[in-house]
C-alpha cells in the first residue's frame, strides 16, 4: 500500500499498550446437563448491594464468555440465564469462574414444547435483535418470509429494504450473502436470531447503511445432511424454483455443494402520456412485456475448524441469468413532427454470468488478539441487447438496434482485527479492493439518427481504506466512536485513451458515534457519514433508446453521494421507535428535461444536486392469545430543489400485520399495507393498498414444510406517478405481476449447522 493511515499507527500502538496492561474481564464458559457448550446464554454483572445492571454478554458458539469489569470484583454477582433453564447466580472470586453448568426448569414438563414468551425484539446500541428460534416466525418457510414480518424492514416481492436505509447487505453466520436468492434458499426454521443493524460501525465499507446479520441454530451430528425445496408461483403466467442442499461434516472438515434453479415469468404493463407546457404536442405510449427470467447457480464450498476457534475455507460460485422479453405495444404522437399512430415491436434481452471465489481464515492469534481475513475474486459480463420496430398499416417504418456489453474483473481483500483494552474493545483493519469494468455501446444506423453514438470505456478503480472501532460500556450506558478512511483512484478510458477530466481521486474520513441507555426504556443516539457511490451503469458514456421520444443517459462526471445522519432509536416494552434526519451532498438521479434538437424529445440523464430528509418510524408488537398483531407506521419526507420546483410532500406508510396460531404445527397470517400520496425522488406517488395472506404447516416430525402464499390477492397494488417538472408533464400507469398464489415444499434430513465463516471483503459487486 502506498499510505500509512496516522489512524492505523496509533491503533497499532493501542494494541501493543493492551498487551502490557493485560484488562482484567470476567471470564468462562456454559454448558448444559450433558456437558455440551451452550450458545447465546446471557451472562450479566449486577451490583450485589442491590442487583443493579453492571454490563453483560452473550456466550458464543464454544460457551465462551469474557466482560471487562472495574475495580473490585468481590463487589459483584454473576448471573447466567437461558430460555428453558434455570438461571445461576455466582459470586465470582476469581476473573476465571471455570465452567457453569444450566439446569433444565423443573417446572418445565417433558414433551410440552415452549414457544418463547421472551419479548422477541430487544434494542441494542446497533439496532434491534430479533429471537426466532421457538417463536412462530421459525415456522414462515424462508428467511425472507421471516425478515418481512420483523421491524423496519420491508421484503415485499422478494425486494429487502430497509426503512430509511435503503437495500441492507445480508450475513449468514459471519458470511456475506452474495447472492439474493440465499434468502430463498434459507429455511426459517434454522434461523435463531436476527439483527438488524441500523448504526453500522466503522469496520462496514463507507456505502452500507444498514446490515441484517442471520444467526442459524446450532445442531449436533455429523455426516451427510440435505435439503431439498420447491416452488411454484401462479400469476398471469407460471414461475417456478428448485433447490437442492447437500452438506458431508466429518471432525473439524465442511463439504457443501448444491444447485439452485429457477424460471420466473411475469408481465409488466406500462402506459406513459407526455405533455408540454412550451409545445403544443402530446406523447401517449402504451406496451405490455411479457418477460422470462432463468437463472441456474451451482455453487460448493470447503472448510476446515480446529480448537474450536480456528477456521480456514474457501467457497466458489457461478450464476448464469437470462432476462428475454417481447414487448409490443403503441406509439401515439401528435405535434411533433410524426402525425400518426404507430403500433411497436421490442425485443430485449440480457444474458449474464459471475463467478465468484471466496477464501477466509478465522481465529484467535494471540492471547488477547483475534483476526478475520477475508479475500474476494470475482469476474463476470453483463450483455443487454436492444431491438425496437415501428410498424404503420403492418409495415415497418423503422428500426433500432442497440448492443450494450459489460465485463468486469474485482479482487478485494479485508483483515479485520479485535484486542480488549482500557476495558473496552478495538476493533480495527483495513480492506482493499481493485476492480476494472470495460463497456461497449453499438448500434446501427437508424439509431445514430436518434442521437445514440457508438461508444466504448473502461474503468479501473484503485480502493484502498482503514478503520478503527472502540467499544466501552458502563453500568447500563455504553458507546462507541469509530472512524473510517478510505481512498478511491478511478481513471477513465475511452477507446483506450485516459480521459483526465473524467478520472477521479477521492479521499474522505468517515466517523460514528453511538450512545446508548439499557433501562425499562432504551435508548440510542447515533451519528455517521456514509458515502453512495454510483454503479458503473450511471457512470457510462452511452445512451439507452426506450422509443423515439424517450432517451436515457449516462453521466461519468457524477459524484459520489456524503450523507450525514443523525439517528435516536427507542424501545419500551414491546413498542420501537425511531427518527432519522439526514444531510446529503451530491446526491445523484435521473431528472427529465427537454432535448435542445427536438423538445418533443425527453432526455433523462443522471445529475448531482443536494437535499435534506427527515423520516420516523413506530412499531408495537403485543401478543394476545393465539393473535400476534404488529402495527407498523412510517413517514418520510425529502426536501428537495432543482430548476425552480420543489419535491417536498411527504408519504406516510402503515402495515398491520397479523398472526394466528391455531395449532402446534399450523399458522395462518393476513397483512395488510397502505401507502399514501407523496413525493419520491422526482415522481408524485399515488397511494395504494395491499393485502397478502399466507398459511404454513409443518409434517413429518417438522421435516417437511408446506407454505401456501398469496400476494397482494385484492389485485389493488398499481404504480401511478406523476412527473412535473422541466415543461413537462409525464403521468405513468405500470402493473406489475405482484397478485399471484405460491405453494412450497420443503424437506430437511439430517440437519447440521454450517461451520463456514467467510464474508465477502468488499461492496463492490453490488455496484456492478
Amino acid at each position: 500500500m502506498r499510505f500509512i493511515p496516522m489512524t492505523l499507527v496509533l491503533l497499532c500502538y493501542a494494541n501493543i499498550m493492551a498487551y502490557g496492561q493485560q484488562p482484567i474481564a470476567v471470564t468462562g464458559e456454559v454448558r448444559d446437563e450433558a456437558q455440551t457448550p451452550m450458545e447465546f446464554v446471557n451472562v450479566v454483572l449486577l451490583q450485589k448491594s442491590d442487583s443493579s445492571f453492571v454490563t453483560g454478554t452473550t456466550t458464543d458458539a464454544s460457551g465462551r464468555f469474557s466482560m471487562p469489569y472495574a475495580g473490585n470484583l468481590e463487589r459483584y454477582l454473576l448471573k447466567a440465564s437461558f430460555i428453558g433453564y434455570q438461571p445461576y447466580f455466582t459470586q465470582p472470586s476469581t476473573p476465571n469462574v471455570g465452567a457453569i453448568t444450566l439446569r433444565p426448569d423443573a417446572t418445565m414438563l417433558a414433551g410440552v414444547e415452549v414457544v418463547g414468551n421472551a419479548p422477541r425484539f430487544k434494542m441494542s446500541g446497533e439496532g434491534v435483535t430479533a429471537t426466532i428460534r421457538d417463536s412462530r416466525l421459525s415456522d414462515l418457510g424462508t428467511a425472507m418470509d421471516v425478515l418481512g414480518q420483523l421491524p423496519f424492514v420491508s421484503a415485499k416481492d422478494e425486494a429487502l429494504t430497509v426503512f430509511g436505509r435503503g437495500t441492507p447487505i445480508v450475513y449468514i453466520n459471519g458470511r456475506r450473502m452474495y447472492d439474493d436468492t440465499e434468502l430463498s434458499k434459507l429455511s426459517s426454521n434454522d434461523i435463531k436470531s436476527v439483527d438488524i443493524v441500523l448504526n453500522p460501525g466503522a469496520e462496514y465499507p463507507a456505502d452500507v447503511k444498514s446490515v441484517i446479520k442471520i444467526e442459524t441454530v446450532k445442531k449436533r451430528g455429523e455426516g451427510i445432511s440435505g435439503y431439498v425445496r420447491g416452488r411454484f408461483t401462479k400469476s398471469r403466467l407460471e414461475a417456478g424454483e428448485e433447490q437442492l442442499d447437500l452438506m458431508y461434516q466429518r471432525g473439524g472438515w465442511e463439504l457443501t455443494g448444491g444447485i439452485y434453479a429457477r424460471q420466473l415469468r411475469q408481465v409488466y404493463d406500462f402506459d406513459f402520456t407526455t405533455t408540454y407546457d412550451n409545445l403544443d404536442a402530446a406523447i401517449h405510449n402504451w406496451s405490455t412485456a411479457p418477460a422470462r427470467d432463468r437463472q441456474l447457480n451451482p455453487y460448493g464450498g470447503i472448510s476446515y475448524s480446529w480448537k474450536e476457534k480456528q477456521s480456514v475455507g474457501m467457497k466458489f460460485q457461478h450464476i448464469e441469468y437470462t432476462n428475454d422479453a417481447v414487448m409490443t405495444g403503441g406509439l401515439t404522437a401528435h405535434g411533433t413532427g410524426l402525425e400518426q399512430d404507430l403500433l411497436t415491436r421490442e425485443l430485449s434481452g440480457m444474458s449474464r454470468y459471475r463467478n465468484y471465489l471466496n477464501a477466509y481464515y478465522s481465529g484467535t492469534i494471540a492471547k488477547n488478539l483475534t483476526a478475520k481475513w477475508d479475500v474476494d475474486y470475482a469476474y463476470g459480463h453483463n450483455p443487454m441487447y436492444q431491438d425496437v420496430t415501428y410498424l404503420s398499416d403492418g409495415k415497418e417504418t423503422e428500426r433500432i438496434v442497440t448492443d450494450t456489453r459489460l465485463g468486469y474483473r474485482l479482487f478485494a481483500t479485508k483483515l479485520v482485527l479485535t484486542t480488549p483494552a482500557w476495558k473496552g474493545q478495538w476493533t480495527y483493519g483495513v480492506d482493499y479492493s481493485y476492480t476494472r469494468t470495460k463497456q461497449s455501446f453499438d448500434t446501427n444506423e437508424a439509431g445514430e439518427e436518434h442521437e445514440l453514438a457508438n461508444n466504448q470505456n473502461t474503468i479501473k478503480q484503485d480502493s484502498r481504506a482503514a478503520f478503527a472501532r472502540y467499544d466501552k460500556s458502563f453500568g447500563k450506558f455504553s458507546a462507541a466512536a469509530g472512524l473510517r478512511y478510505e481512498r478511491v483512484e478511478a481513471n477513465y478510458y475511452e477507446h483506450g485513451q485516459k480521459v483526465d477530466g473524467q478520472s477521479r481521486a477521492y479521499h474522505d474520513l468517515f466517523p460514528s458515534i453511538n450512545l446508548s441507555y439499557a433501562g425499562d426504556l432504551q435508548a440510542t443516539l447515533n451519528y455517521s457519514r456514509s458515502v453512495d457511490r454510483p454503479s458503473y451503469w450511471a457512470l457510462r458514456s452511452s445512451t439507452q433508446y426506450d422509443n423515439a421520444y424517450w432517451l436515457e443517459i449516462g453521466n461519468p462526471y457524477l459524484r459520489p453521494q456524503i450523507t450525514d445522519q443523525l439517528s435516536l432509536m427507542l424501545q419500551w416494552k414491546d413498542l420501537q421507535a425511531s427518527v432519522d434526519y439526514n444531510i446529503a451532498k451530491d446526491v445523484y438521479s435521473v431528472p427529465s428535461t427537454q432535448s435542445e434538437k427536438n423538445p418533443a424529445v425527453v432526455i433523462s440523464k443522471y445529475e448531482n444536486f443536494d437535499e435534506k430528509e427527515l423520516s420516523a418510524y413506530i412499531s408495537y408488537s403485543p401478543k394476545v392469545g393465539l393473535w400476534q398483531p404488529a402495527l407498523d407506521c412510517s413517514f418520510y419526507k425529502q426536501y428537495r430543489k432543482y430548476a425552480g420546483r420543489t419535491f417536498n410532500k411527504p408519504t406516510y406508510e402503515v402495515e398491520m400485520k397479523n398472526s394466528f396460531a391455531f395449532r402446534k404445527k399450523w399458522q395462518f397470517g393476513l397483512n395488510a399495507r397502505v401507502y399514501t400520496s407523496g413525493h419520491s425522488d422526482f415522481n408524485y406517488r399515488y397511494g395504494m393498498f395491499r393485502l397478502d395472506a399466507y398459511l404454513t404447516g409443518k409434517l413429518c416430525r417438522d421435516k417437511l414444510v408446506l407454505s401456501l402464499v398469496g400476494n397482494n390477492i385484492l389485485n389493488t397494488e398499481k404504480v401511478k406517478t406523476v412527473i412535473d417538472m422541466n415543461h413537462l408533464f409525464i403521468r405513468n400507469i405500470t402493473r406489475q405481476d405482484t397478485r399471484n398464489v405460491r405453494l412450497s415444499i420443503a424437506y430437511r434430513f439430517n440437519a447440521t449447522k454450517s461451520k463456514y465463516k467467510g464474508e465477502q471483503a468488499t461492496g463492490e459487486m453490488n455496484r456492478l
